[in-house]
């Protein structure tokens, strides 16, 4: 683990406990990537300071689009009170726990193509943090946020609430992602019929992670 990586693994873990989130009014999906760093709320965050106050004026698009994600991310925490975001960060028993949590969060960030799922990642993070997931969950939940296909979290909408639905392409891939299950629904012609439903770990999608969709 090289020096720098540990560092902005540290940053981002103590991000979120940063007093500033309760000040990040706006909706950071909106904002230009080349105007984040002239809010001074924002440079007050420990993972933006990290990057920019060591020297880096100007950062390469993939740099700017990260450091974006991550303050969406982050903003999904902000709600959080400080006490319980504190308690959570002093859990982890070890230095390295904590830096091993900000390294995968980023590694997480940097891979997702939508700003849609950074904020549906965030809030399995803030679900975490307020204990109402294990850290079990956390994981294949996030890892389920990286895989799926944007458009199809409509789909798993309809199916959580109970709407019927037809098999389809997007079923199919829900069901690759682990959030439907297949069974087999009697015989129809002779045949066994195959057919999806949401499974535990898609109703925790859609309830922690799909707020307002």
């Amino acid at each position: 683990m090289s020096d720098e990586n540990k560092t902005l693994g540290i940053a981002l873990t103590d991000s979120i406990a940063s007093e500033h989130l309760q000040e990040l009014g706006v909706d950071i999906a909106d904002v230009a990537v080349d105007s984040l760093v002239q809010n001074e709320v924002i440079t007050e965050i420990p993972i933006v300071g990290t990057v920019y106050k060591a020297g880096k004026s100007l950062l390469a698009i993939r740099d700017a689009l990260l450091l974006k994600k991550v303050l969406i991310y982050l903003r999904e925490h902000q709600n959080i009170p400080m006490a319980d975001r504190t308690n959570f960060l002093s859990g982890f028993s070890s230095e390295s726990d904590k830096v091993r949590f900000g390294e995968t969060v980023l590694m997480l960030l940097d891979s997702m193509s939508h700003f849609e799922k950074v904020h549906i990642l965030g809030r399995f993070s803030r679900a975490l943090f307020l204990d109402l997931i294990s850290k079990s969950e956390f994981e294949q939940l996030a890892d389920a946020t990286q895989r799926v296909f944007v458009n199809d979290i409509g789909q798993l909408v309809h199916i959580a609430s109970g709407k019927p639905h037809s098999e389809n392409l997007a079923t199919e891939r829900l069901a690759n992602v682990g959030l439907l299950s297949n069974y087999i629904d009697g015989l129809v012609f002779g045949k066994h019929r195959a057919k999806t439903e949401i499974n535990a770990l898609g109703r925790l999608f859609v309830t922690h992670g799909l707020t307002n969709w």
